[in-house]
């Protein structure tokens, strides 16, 4: 289920199969209907009314439960649980959601027939607002019971659906039914009254009214003749309802699609509501006497529940859901067997609907076309009653049924480096309770099911070395949307640093992730793992775990000389292109530095190259223990090797332990990845000997492979490529001295770019909040 974003969105309530999909990659089921709305035939070209008409200006406001999950942080430990970004959201209304993820956002308020006057939001586009050409069909997405818009928001981008249908090209519309925190308010009834003449009202005025009134709103504002409607449960309720007793609205809808639809309940699974429906109206009865008809408005107890023993992962979450749906089943209508209008009592009846038993919905009069998507574990959408309701709709209609098994395989995708370790540490510890489900879900997949996740594509390519390793070498073709960007991609390889692999550019997600960065800015982008890491732990003849090592005797002049000139090539078939751009993070700079050197007639195949971190001289590093280290490195290399250790940090359980348990970061996932010992030998080289040159093998082997008893320097003269070196005066590892030589020895053009911040580090090049500003920017 929707890991601690139940929490965030205090017990937001769904059926099993959909709770399923928003704790694991709802993107992938929504693509599974979107498709059955892109057909925009019915869309001309309309003029729009001046949004300034319509628009209320939209301010930032807490969410529904702020103060008390506030006073729950305050007056207890529970918040040290948790991440901040879980707790931010929390705390955010709608649209401070958006305005944090960088989308737009609109306010609108609709005042229906009896007075109530509803919140109606809006994200007319994606953070790009030209990223989809021409007119935009407009979409109404209404939500379930005892929750809001804020339901299709809080999974963030990449996985709520308002996000991604504003991404596919759609002007988004988000409804919230009376009574709601969005709409709790009338022309001249008070929500607070003891009276609660506000709360007369059940989900047939919703269909009845309230949902015409926006559906109209939407029509006057956009100018367009239909719209598409989606709605979740107690959405698609409200939605039979009015295409029942409102059938002119039929001609409004594009199409609909009912997201475990509830009309007709009498096949329903659930012990608890089966139980306490017969008693219905004796609870409400005295519920109402005591003045309570508004259901959990500010919901202490809920709010506990959700944050403290409802988080994704925890063993009560199936209690949750049993405990939430046994209150909101209370309405007499739900479990009768038929689909009828609600019933006052026989008296009430006779005056309001002219007969003693309330009339049946009329489904034939729904002639908007229907797709109706159903999962068999649902136990409040039962199959038998989906049929039912299929067979009585009027017009064309479908049924989907969400394919459990395979939606659950296309989520889940490979493991991350250290899966293993996380789920262990999980397992056998309390620390599993502390932390969002999005962290724990990103620190178990792996490159290809990151990029997934958040609706990336993703291709996975093997290409051999001379010397015969099998690199993994990962693809992101494009953004999200493929024709966000027209005419050819430029290609760009990224390479990673040292104990590291490709997932360190996916890993900061939609927005903030360098390979997602460049993907939407209309680049071909290639993820580079060198030989060794998690993804290159292959060869066609040696075998990474055999215990006398051979497959780990390179270093970092191996990746330069013999990886990079093997991945470029293969970009260069598969694209057809020329020259590539390059981008490289520490050892990625370093390995192309060497390549530069060694087969300068590479030079000519790069665009241009970006080292983040550059690091080539090591003379003046400003670490303490790898100046304390660095001279005995080769003494400790011959240890590790003679007890057969030459791999260093293949899966790191400490790494992991560290990670999960002090900075409940994602990243410790993916971080170390793995590596030989020779690199770090090599670079321990570089440090004591102050100078740039290849692995030193010892006197003997030296004269055999160098024909010199030292090892010879780089030539950097032979690098002609562009080269820009992104610096930091704080990074204690590229020093401004040793950055300055490189400079000043490269062959090509070349400038120096410096992180205008003092305290910017060498791994912020990656994961530093301010990353993206800083270095982003001028790469692209």
């Amino acid at each position: 289920m929707g890991h601690s974003r139940l929490s965030a969105a205090v017990f937001v309530a769904t059926h099993d199969w959909f709770q399923m999909a928003v704790g694991r990659d709802i993107a992938v089921l929504f693509r599974l209907f979107l498709v059955h709305m892109l057909d925009v035939q019915h869309f001309n070209n309309h003029k729009r009314t001046p949004l300034s008409r319509y628009v209320t200006l939209a301010v930032a406001r807490r969410s529904p439960n702020a103060e008390y999950v506030e006073q729950l942080i305050k007056e207890t430990d529970f918040g040290s649980r948790f991440s901040d970004n879980l707790l931010e959201d929390a705390f955010l209304d709608a649209n401070g959601l958006a305005s944090k993820y960088g989308y737009p956002f609109e306010e609108h308020s609709v005042v229906t027939e009896d007075g109530y006057i509803l919140g109606l939001h809006r994200i007319p586009h994606g953070r790009d607002k030209n990223n989809i050409p021409g007119e935009r069909p407009a979409v109404l997405v209404m939500h379930g019971l005892l929750s809001s818009s804020a339901d299709f928001m809080i999974m963030g981008p990449g996985n709520a659906l308002a996000y991604i249908l504003a991404e596919e090209g759609f002007d988004v519309w988000l409804g919230n039914a009376r009574g709601n925190y969005y709409s709790r308010r009338h022309t001249f009834l008070n929500p607070n009254n003891r009276s609660q003449s506000f709360w007369d009202f059940s989900w047939d005025e919703i269909g009845d009214l309230d949902l015409p009134a926006i559906i109209d709103y939407i029509l006057s504002v956009t100018r367009l003749p239909s719209i598409h409607y989606i709605g979740m449960s107690q959405g698609t309720t409200s939605f039979f309802v009015m295409g029942s007793m409102r059938p002119d609205y039929n001609k409004k809808i594009t199409s609909m699609h009912a997201l475990a639809p509830v009309a007709y309940m009498a096949n329903t699974k659930s012990l608890v509501f089966r139980l306490i429906s017969p008693h219905a109206k004796t609870i409400a009865r005295v519920l109402s006497f005591l003045g309570m008809k508004e259901m959990l408005p500010n919901n202490i107890v809920f709010t506990w529940l959700g944050i403290v023993l409802c988080h994704d992962g925890s063993p009560l979450q199936p209690f949750c859901s049993a405990l939430l749906f046994s209150i909101v089943g209370w309405s007499p209508n739900q479990f009768n067997s038929d689909f009828r209008r609600f019933d006052y009592g026989s008296i009430s009846n006779i005056k309001k609907y002219g007969q003693a038993t309330p009339p049946k919905y009329n489904l034939s009069q729904i002639t908007a076309p229907v797709i109706l998507h159903y999962s068999t574990a649902d136990p409040l959408s039962n199959i038998v009653d989906v049929k039912r309701l299929y067979a009585e709709l009027g017009g064309p209609a479908e049924m989907i049924k969400v394919p459990h098994d395979q939606f659950i395989t296309l989520v889940v995708g490979g493991q991350s480096p250290n899966a293993e370790y996380v789920e262990d540490l999980i397992k056998n510890t309390d620390f599993g309770s502390r932390f969002s489900d999005n962290l724990i879900e990103d620190a178990f997949l792996d490159a290809g099911g990151l990029a997934r996740k958040y609706g990336y594509p993703f291709e996975e390519h093997f290409v051999p070395t001379q010397d015969g390793y099998v690199l993994g070498l990962h693809r992101i073709p494009h953004g999200r949307d493929r024709n966000n960007i027209p005419g050819p991609r430029p290609a760009v390889l990224v390479m990673h640093g040292l104990l590291s692999t490709s997932a360190d550019f996916i890993i900061m997600g939609p927005g903030n992730a360098l390979a997602y960065i460049l993907a939407e800015e209309g680049f071909d982008v290639w993820l580079g793992n060198a030989r060794g890491s998690h993804y290159s732990r292959r060869h066609i003849l040696l075998n990474p775990n055999d215990r006398r090592g051979s497959f780990w005797d390179f270093s970092w002049d191996e990746i330069g000389n013999l990886d990079l000139p093997a991945m470029i090539d293969y970009i260069l078939l598969r694209t057809r292109l020329p020259s590539i751009h390059y981008i490289g993070m520490s050892q990625g700079t370093t390995s192309f530095f060497v390549m530069g050197s060694l087969r300068p007639d590479y030079s000519r195949k790069i665009t241009s190259m970006h080292a983040l971190a550059p690091v080539a001289y090591m003379a003046h590093v400003r670490t303490p223990l790898f100046k304390l280290l660095a001279p005995h490195a080769e003494t400790i290399s011959r240890i590790l090797s003679i007890l057969g250790m030459k791999e260093i940090l293949p899966n790191h359980m400490v790494f992991t332990l560290i990670g999960m348990t002090f900075c409940r970061d994602a990243k410790l996932g993916h971080v170390p990845g793995g590596c030989a010992m020779n690199q770090l030998v090599h670079y321990a080289q570089s440090i004591v000997d102050k100078d740039f040159r290849r692995f030193d093998h010892g006197t003997i082997t030296n004269i055999l492979r160098y024909g010199s008893v030292i090892p010879p320097k780089y030539n950097l003269s032979q690098l002609t490529a562009p080269v820009f070196l992104h610096y930091s005066l704080s990074d204690p590892l590229a020093d401004l001295r040793d950055v300055d030589r490189l400079y000043s020895e490269i062959g090509g053009p070349v400038q120096k770019i410096r992180v205008p911040y003092d305290t910017f580090s060498h791994v912020d090049f990656m994961w530093g909040i301010d990353a993206k500003e800083l270095t982003l920017s001028l790469q692209l």
